[in-house]
């Protein structure tokens, strides 16, 4: 089942090198329009290998197989012929993924492995002092601002470099 799938990945990048191809092939004299069709393609870029392809599908398999068939097969663009059956070979051959029960199970696993390395680290973390620590769950009572005895909930007396703080004032201390 993986090698229908890079065989598709393999196509959708010479399908990419083809667009490229195109792209160049549009500033090459006589050859236009929006798309560009494998067969223009391929003479743009190798007319020896046209020829040669041509004459051993002729004569080695049989010549209905190349005008009709081959022909009608290579107006279309190289991207297309080559990314088509890339995009549905990669699609429909894709390695299959984990349910998702197995990567809860697996994360939860490699969570454990991790907690008993940092433990063997470091050892056991160690709870803080119950007299330090705020019931409410949040802060540590030491760290509160209403602790602090420098601390004004007004702001009224806030200092800057220029002085104390007057609420109401214009701002400008300039004299």
């Amino acid at each position: 089942m993986r090698i229908p799938s890079l065989l598709g990945w393999l196509l959708m990048g010479a399908a990419f090198i083809a667009a490229a191809a195109e792209t160049v092939a549009h500033s090459v004299p006589g050859v236009g329009g929006l798309l560009i069709s494998a067969y223009d393609l391929w003479y743009t870029f190798s007319p020896k290998g046209l020829v040669i392809a041509r004459i051993m599908v002729e004569r080695d398999v049989h010549p209905i197989i190349w005008d009709p068939l081959l022909i009608t097969v290579l107006q279309f663009p190289a991207w297309l012929l080559l990314g088509g059956p890339g995009v549905a070979l990669a699609w429909f051959f894709r390695p299959p993924r984990p349910k998702s029960e197995e990567i809860v199970e697996a994360s939860m696993v490699l969570y454990d492995r991790l907690m008993e390395a940092a433990e063997k680290e470091q050892g056991p973390e160690e709870p803080a002092p119950e007299s330090s620590y705020d019931p409410s769950g949040a802060t540590l009572v030491a760290d509160t601002p209403a602790d602090d005895p420098d601390f004004d909930p007004t702001g009224a007396t806030q200092e800057s470099d220029d002085g104390p703080y007057e609420p109401g004032g214009d701002g400008d201390d300039r004299a």
